[in-house]
């Protein structure tokens, strides 16, 4: 099951233990888009998540179906 971009970024904040605060501190940025980016009605600029990926020592990466079929067939 494919999950959408806000909802992999709030588990892996989850998973670090981290408040949506504590990511808005390392960006230097409001609480507020934090929660925004986060949220699953809201599309988000790629850039944002990438910062936000980049805040929780994550990557976000482009796989090719064939490979994503190869490494976790269905």
């Amino acid at each position: 099951v494919e999950l959408p971009l806000p909802t992999q970024l709030t588990i892996m904040r989850r998973r670090r233990k981290l408040s949506q605060r504590a990511v808005a501190k390392r960006l230097k940025i409001p609480q507020p888009h934090v929660a925004r980016t986060e949220n699953r009605g809201h599309d988000p600029r790629i850039s944002s998540v990438l910062r936000e990926a980049k805040a929780l020592r994550c990557h976000v990466i482009l796989i090719a179906d064939e490979e994503l079929n190869r490494l976790a067939p269905a």
